[in-house]
């Protein structure tokens, strides 16, 4: 688990999953409170942004971010 900054108010954070026989990486996940583009359609106060592939994937607390991870990576391999 990697984050942005430290503590749990980070905007981002990547996850990896990694064997424990193998020692190698199995699957990763990044994980993102906030879009750029969307923020910067918000922030000209349009209606939304144009469409794009929007990088949010996480609504809640940035301490919430690792165990969500960590669930979508053991979902996604099992």
């Amino acid at each position: 688990m990697g984050w942005q900054k430290r503590g749990f108010t980070s905007l981002s954070s990547h996850t990896f999953m990694i064997g424990g026989l193998s020692r190698k990486v199995l699957d990763c996940i990044i994980c993102a409170k906030q879009c750029a583009k969307c923020q910067r359609a918000k922030s000209r106060e349009q209606m939304s942004a144009k469409k794009h592939k929007c990088h949010k994937n996480h609504d809640g607390s940035s301490k919430a971010m690792e165990a969500d991870a960590c669930l979508i990576l053991t979902t996604m391999l099992y």
